[in-house]
């Protein structure tokens, strides 16, 4: 594994400089889908070999393979990183990798962990959403709670006991696709708790979120969760017709989150209202950023969508060659956005238009969100490299 150092020079047959320019790529070793967590010491992302810790010149610091496949996102505190594993474990290192705690869960990982206040959260394909002490890793609470076990006489325990989500080179349109938004009416309202034990499918690529005091998830049963994130009891739940694997956003009261039933998804979190819901042509697996008075979200039909964030009407769409899974990054005047299967491109477009201002070709396909980080730009490919590029420019190219 080794980093290719391109360097920073202008481009002389065009008589300028590119807008957003390769500066260094890094052999992983293995494919990626793991979006990079950077900081200014190191960057850290998984890969279906375990984790690497990559210095910020591209050089490898140090690899943690005991963790098998890593799809989610690590998070750090400053002082160690946390990331769960398809292996059923969620783990603890520092910066050397060297492993500090790990806890097992009973079936596989695949989504962010969410780190807040001093608390890990994730959540697993085994049905639960786990809360640990990021310090100690001592265990918080566990959503659903288990069940109460009865012995017999022999002290023998009795009880009861899907997932959805090398491209060719391929211009790119503007689609003409502006979806229209359902208002409120009509639309199904989030569910309140129930009295006798519920059934809780399992918590897939969803991340969690928190605000005030409450941990918001998708699940693969259909249902967006509202979670008390000190005690792991449900707030609410709110149904869709397909499995959440969308990770939810919270802007002040409104939540916003897609879902595998084409549509997404505005939700009042103090009314418990649906606000609007905007249909899209497939599932929507990527998850809302939201600047200003606009949302930005990519869908399976092929497309990234600016809605209007308070109403949900369609601005624009942008069309590319594979899923838009990944989630989609402001920076000044650009979206930076992704190609899933049959695409890999990275792509720069102006975010009051929709027109493309920059695109790059990766070798494979790109499920990783785009990070921009200090000026620099970072994309994970499953061709098995980390791409750093450097942002020169965002102001639209006149001809």
């Amino acid at each position: 594994m080794r980093a290719i150092l391109i360097g920073v020079m202008t481009v002389v047959a065009a008589g300028c400089i590119e807008p957003v320019q390769l500066e260094w790529k890094y052999d992983l070793g293995a494919p990626s889908v793991s979006t990079p967590l950077v900081t200014d010491n190191f960057i850290a992302l998984g890969t279906a070999q375990g984790l690497r810790v990559i210095s910020p010149r591209g050089t490898l610091k140090c690899s943690f393979d005991k963790a098998s496949e890593v799809i989610g996102a690590p998070k750090s505190d400053g002082e160690l990183i946390y990331f769960g594993s398809t292996n059923y474990i969620l783990y603890a290192i520092d910066e050397h990798c060297q492993e500090r705690w790990s806890r097992q869960t009973r079936d596989r990982i695949k989504g962010d962990v969410l780190l807040h206040d001093g608390v890990v959260y994730v959540g697993s394909y085994d049905r639960h959403l786990y809360a640990y002490d990021a310090k100690t890793g001592e265990s918080l609470w566990m959503f659903p709670k288990a069940p109460k076990v009865e012995l017999d006489a022999s002290n023998f325990e009795v009880s009861e006991a899907e997932e959805g989500g090398g491209p060719e080179a391929a211009e790119v349109a503007v689609a003409e696709v502006i979806p229209e938004p359902e208002t409120e009416a009509g639309l199904s309202q989030p569910e309140k708790p129930e009295a006798k034990p519920m059934e809780v499918g399992a918590f897939s690529y969803s991340s969690p979120t928190v605000g005030n005091g409450v941990l918001y998830v998708g699940n693969m049963d259909h249902r967006l969760y509202a979670v008390d994130a000190k005690t792991g009891e449900m707030r609410w739940r709110f149904k869709t017709d397909a499995p959440v694997t969308s990770s939810p956003l919270l802007v002040e009261n409104t939540l916003y989150f897609g879902s595998n039933d084409g549509n997404v998804y505005a939700i009042d979190v103090r009314s418990l209202r649906v606000l609007w819901r905007t249909p899209t042509q497939d599932w929507v697996n990527s998850s809302p950023r939201v600047d200003g008075e606009y949302l930005y979200i990519g869908a399976n039909d092929r497309r990234v969508y600016s809605l209007d964030a308070k109403s949900g009407a369609g601005r624009w769409s942008f069309s590319i060659k594979g899923p838009a899974i990944a989630i989609p990054v402001v920076y000044k005047d650009l979206l930076f956005a992704a190609g899933g299967s049959g695409d890999g491109f990275i792509y720069g477009i102006q975010k009051s238009n929709g027109k493309l201002h920059w695109k790059f070709r990766t070798q494979d396909k790109i499920e990783s969100d785009p990070v921009v980080y200090n000026k620099r730009l970072f994309v994970s490919s499953s061709d098995g490299h980390l791409y750093a590029f450097i942002i020169n420019s965002t102001a639209q190219q006149r001809n």
